[in-house]
């Protein structure tokens, strides 16, 4: 008859089973003694970080009256702020060179001029505005490295009474963020 030790015997009825033991890797960093210190280095790659973030992506013009037509329509747009971890430049761009919907299809997208201010002063404290570029993307912001004060972007729209005939208007806008 076998004997079997008592523990590998109540193992064996209760169900369990010992693993065998591990032999752990030696470890390959630095050793230190008492009085010696043991060098340690953290290391990271930080990427460049730039974001642009807008308030909302439509700007609702409303129902345009007699006034706009007469005296030019002025409304705030988006507010904008923008987070970095090196200087940067917003652009402004309008995507197309012309409005679309079913209004006046070559109603030019030079008709928008635009102008930028700081949260704060609001768009009734911005100073001469400019045509929104259809070619070339114009510099309307720029910062170092962080968050920017939040910007408010305001837009002056020309209406024509011989031309805007009755119907919808849209105009895409491109707004970039680069760290040249």
């Amino acid at each position: 008859m076998t004997r079997i030790p008592f523990l590998a015997a109540a193992a064996l009825v209760a169900g369990v089973a010992f693993a065998p033991t591990v032999q752990a890797q030696p470890l390959a960093g630095p050793s230190c003694t008492i009085g010696t210190n043991c060098g340690h280095t953290l290391e990271a790659t930080v990427p460049v970080l730039v974001n642009l973030r807008l308030q909302n992506a439509t700007t609702n013009l409303g129902a345009i009256t007699a006034d706009d037509f007469d005296n030019g329509q002025r409304i705030a747009g988006p507010l904008f702020e923008a987070r970095a971890n090196r200087p940067y430049s917003v652009t402004l761009v309008a995507a197309n060179p012309t409005f679309g919907g079913t209004g006046n299809p070559s109603k030019a997208a030079g008709n928008v001029r635009y102008a930028v201010v700081t949260e704060a002063a609001g768009c009734s404290a911005a100073g001469a505005y400019a045509a929104v570029p259809t070619a070339a993307a114009a510099g309307i912001f720029s910062g170092n490295a962080g968050l920017s004060a939040r910007q408010q972007l305001c837009f002056d729209i020309v209406w024509n009474y011989a031309s805007d005939a009755p119907g919808t208007y849209n105009l895409p806008l491109n707004l970039s963020v680069t760290a040249p």
